[in-house]
This record gives structure tokens, C-alpha cells and sequence, in this order.
């Protein structure tokens, strides 16, 4: 893998990560902040829910590649 590809590979994993994370932090402001009565309070708990594991598996995938690079220059 050359830089380029480690830059595009960075790339392609941070974004995600990056935009899920937003909607992770909108969907906890609403569910706190927001109206409370139950239907909505439950739509914004669900979404925060939903953010929170999306934002789990790019991260994992960033400590894969990280941990990747890390061999790879240890073996280098």
C-alpha cells in the first residue's frame, strides 16, 4: 500500500464515521432538549440507538486499519 491508498483508505473511513457521529450527537440533543412527550422522545432514543452502533463499526474498521499500518511498519 502506498500513501495515496492509505490516504484514501483514511478517507473512506473517517467520512462515515464523521456523519454518523453527528447524527449520533443531534439524535442525544433532541432526545434531551427536544419535546417530551413519549412518541417523540421514543423516535430520537431509537435514532441515537441506531447512530450509536453505526458509529461503533467504522470506528472498529479504524482501529483494524490502524492497528494494520502499525504491523506493517513494525515488520518493514
Amino acid at each position: 500500500m502506498n500513501d495515496r491508498e492509505i490516504r484514501k483508505t483514511w478517507r473512506k473511513l473517517t467520512i462515515p464515521f464523521v456523519i454518523r457521529l453527528i447524527v449520533l450527537m443531534t439524535a442525544i440533543l433532541f432526545h434531551r432538549l427536544g419535546s417530551k412527550r413519549p412518541g417523540s422522545q421514543t423516535l430520537w432514543l431509537f435514532a441515537g440507538v441506531l447512530g450509536a452502533v453505526f458509529t461503533l463499526l467504522p470506528g472498529f474498521k479504524m482501529l483494524k486499519f490502524r492497528q494494520y499500518l502499525k504491523n506493517r511498519d513494525e515488520n518493514d
